[in-house]
């Protein structure tokens, strides 16, 4: 007789659900899997995506920055010759000054 005591508390524990009650639950649950599926879906296309995105743009980082060294290079030859040309005009300058004085020193006499 405890045995029928204790099936007796699990039937009256046990919650009773229609054959069609779980279908629809079924139902239901694939439909939201198949949302989830195609939203990772989705979700992956738009990473790769990023992903290409990224690289087309660290590709670029890199040609931007060998342009810069090329760009610093000439900035550095530029200055460089523009100091040359300081130099060189100061020297004719020069040369002109004692060029002066001695034409100056010459109609002196």
């Amino acid at each position: 007789s405890s045995s029928s005591s204790s099936s007796n508390a699990a039937d009256s524990s046990c919650v009773c659900v229609s054959e069609a009650t779980l279908r629809d639950r079924v139902k239901q649950l694939v439909s939201e899997n198949a949302r989830y599926m195609s939203s990772i879906s989705e979700l992956h296309l738009q990473l790769s995506q990023v992903r290409e995105e990224r690289e087309s743009f660290m590709q670029r980082v890199q040609q931007l920055g060998e342009r810069v060294t090329v760009v610093e290079g000439e900035k550095r030859e530029c200055v460089e010759v523009e100091r040359r040309q300081e130099r060189a005009a100061h020297e004719v300058r020069t040369e002109l000054e004692q060029s002066r004085a001695q034409v100056a020193q010459l109609r002196e006499r």
